[in-house]
């Protein structure tokens, strides 16, 4: 897991699947273009699924109250059907 930018809150972390799984955690600034371009070729390949909350656009008035009252836990994504 590469944790770019900073978290709301601790980072919950189990160790035995860290060991287990030989997996690591890193932490980075976004200092170099080169982690960025590795992290967007990790969610390309769907290794990393985005964490999101998904609405109809029909809600986007809900969805902002949401956002200003800070009970948007990840991302709010609004959706269009055609």
């Amino acid at each position: 897991m590469v944790n770019m930018g900073v978290a709301d809150g601790p980072i919950a972390i189990n160790p035995i699947v860290l060991m287990m799984g030989q997996r690591q955690l890193r932490g980075s600034s976004q200092d170099e273009r080169r982690d960025l371009i590795e992290a967007l070729e990790l969610v390309a390949s769907g290794k990393v699924k985005p964490m999101i909350e998904v609405y109809p656009l029909v809600q986007v008035n809900e969805v902002r109250a949401r956002l200003e009252a800070g009970q948007v836990r990840y991302r709010a994504v609004l959706t269009h059907s055609r």
